[in-house]
């Protein structure tokens, strides 16, 4: 192992090894999505009762490692360039891994949302050797596993396709990057969107599907907002004048919605998906509506 110290070194550079010798091969296997365990898994809690998670410890100290009850089944969140032990992965003595659990009885209506990518921290698998369970990661958690532990097990896949590997780690980057935005424009205008076009029905689909995407700038802050413009990106041209007015028509129950909360919410500005400037695309954050597509930013 190296014996390398300093500030310059960072925190792990004791725990990487010199040379990664007979483990290269055994981890050349691995990448982010496979499945991995069961193994045991924990976290750092308080000595005594932990009234989050409720499970005691008993240590002299302040701060324990403790363990979850049972062992479990983990999937890699790493990506895989950092599961390797070559390039970056050379660097990485750990892993990240989350619980990838069965559940066969979830809600069916919380199950139809992990299904359409639409719950932040849930995401519904496909591991091929699974013919009739439902199994899900959860990614409230995430804890390091050393790679040797990899080396000890035969990589199951999460997902029968390359798709499904290439979802799972647009949707782990999403949760990483989304901006932290007010409740009022991640649950209620969100909702009033997303129903207007539901009642539109499917005959009078034109106005929304003519729109790739619709993004808020919020003033003076995302989580503090005073003021909301909502921007709506054509797919191709401009929007029609009808699209336009539907559009103008469902923010303004936006922004009926918004007096309440002290949110003055302005008419919606509308651009081109071409024509959009860098400046106006920062200073924004998308809003996840479901059939427009999917969006980097998800909440």
């Amino acid at each position: 192992m190296s014996n390398q110290t300093g500030p310059e070194q960072a925190a792990l550079a004791k725990y990487v090894p010199d040379s990664w010798g007979e483990l290269k091969q055994p981890l050349d296997i691995w990448k982010q999505g496979d499945l991995l365990g069961p193994i045991p898994w924990g976290w750092v809690a308080p000595s005594g009762i932990d009234p989050v998670t409720n499970l005691e410890v008993d240590a002299e100290e302040a701060f324990t490692l403790t363990l979850a009850t049972d062992d479990t089944t983990v999937i890699v969140t790493s990506q895989t360039c950092d599961v390797l032990a070559t390039g970056p992965g050379a660097r990485h003595p750990f892993v990240q891994v989350s619980p990838a659990v069965e559940a066969t009885g979830m809600d069916p209506s919380k199950l139809v949302a992990v299904r359409r990518w639409e719950t932040v921290d849930l995401v519904l698998l496909d591991p091929p050797d699974d013919k009739e369970g439902v199994w899900i990661a959860d990614l409230r958690v995430s804890v390091p596993v050393s790679k040797a532990v990899l080396s000890q097990f035969a990589p199951r896949p999460g997902f029968r396709t390359e798709q499904g590997f290439l979802d799972f780690a647009a949707h782990l980057a999403a949760k990483v990057e989304r901006p932290a935005l007010h409740d009022f424009v991640t649950v209620q205008a969100r909702k009033i969107i997303q129903d207007a076009i539901g009642e539109a029905g499917t005959e009078d689909t034109d106005w929304w599907t003519e729109v790739d995407e619709v993004r808020v700038r919020c003033t003076p802050t995302r989580l503090t907002p005073k003021e909301l413009e909502f921007l709506v990106i054509a797919r191709g041209d401009r929007l029609s004048s009808r699209s336009r007015n539907e559009w103008r028509r469902t923010i303004g129950r936006v922004k009926k919605a918004g007096k309440p909360h002290g949110i003055e919410v302005m008419h919606p500005i509308h651009f081109q998906r071409r024509t959009l400037l860098a400046q106006d695309y920062r200073s924004s954050s998308a809003v996840d509506i479901k059939g427009l597509r999917r969006v980097p930013d998800i909440h």
